[in-house]
């Protein structure tokens, strides 16, 4: 089966330059931009910090994961989104609210200006994307050297997929598998579908689609992969938030 209608995946682009953030030069009111926040840069005071800025739900929330790592992905993840919600519409961080779609996905509560966010995590990365223009999804995966990749794809993947992955060289073979899963978390992420169903109806292996609508765009950075579907060609901004100046 091919793509779902109106899908194109548009392009990998590789490794990218990530502009340092400051929050006076996000003045961007239309397209899509993509936050990247390596955890580790974070101290435990500024993690309290974070934890300290969140709703009692959103406390009670991250108290109940038991790993440290899940946790401060919650903390993190939740404190920049809303914090950088609270920048494009021009409000405080209190003023930001959040509730679940009908599939669970977190949108916000009555915003002022259309506006969609979604966020991924993975290790001790954080991936924020923003849209001004539809509906988003983004995924980052860190790829994973040692992982069944071939037994994984035979079993969730489409024909096409799977004959990508088969053509590629050895080296590059489960670069190749990274890439399609995060562009199909991000488009699934994007229909607030999820990873649920039969995942190898959804193909991505193809450059382009008649009801094209959809764009994925696959970027690399280091040892991760991370994709983010939009409804337009744009080309997003793209920041790195290591630092919380200015920001807690």
């Amino acid at each position: 089966m091919g793509s779902p209608a109106g899908f194109a995946v548009s392009s990998y682009q590789g490794n990218i330059a990530w502009q340092q953030f400051k929050k006076e030069n996000f003045t961007r009111k239309s397209g899509t931009t993509l936050f990247l926040s390596d955890l580790s840069f974070f101290s435990d005071h500024e993690f309290r910090g974070m934890y300290s800025a969140l709703s009692g739900d959103e406390q009670k929330t991250a108290d109940a994961y038991r790993h440290q790592t899940s946790k401060k992905q919650f903390i993190a993840g939740r404190y920049l989104t809303r914090f950088l919600c609270s920048l494009a519409v021009g409000a405080s961080p209190g003023e930001i609210r959040f509730y679940l779609s009908e599939h669970n996905k977190p949108i916000l509560a009555d915003p002022v200006i259309p506006l969609c966010f979604n966020v991924s995590h993975a290790a001790d990365r954080v991936l924020i994307g923003i849209s001004f223009d539809g509906e988003i999804g983004v995924d980052i995966e860190k790829v994973n050297q040692d992982f069944d990749y071939l037994g994984f794809s035979d079993e969730h993947f489409s024909a096409g997929e799977k004959e990508m992955i088969a053509r590629a060289d050895k080296s590059m073979a489960i670069h190749h598998f990274y890439s399609t899963w995060t562009r199909k978390e991000a488009w699934l992420k994007l229909t607030g579908e999820g990873i649920t169903g039969r995942l190898e109806l959804y193909d991505v292996s193809k450059s382009e689609n008649e009801n094209a609508g959809i764009f994925i765009t696959t970027f690399a950075d280091g040892d991760y992969l991370l994709s983010v579907a939009q409804a337009d060609k744009s080309t997003p901004d793209c920041f790195r938030i290591n630092s919380l100046e200015g920001l807690l």
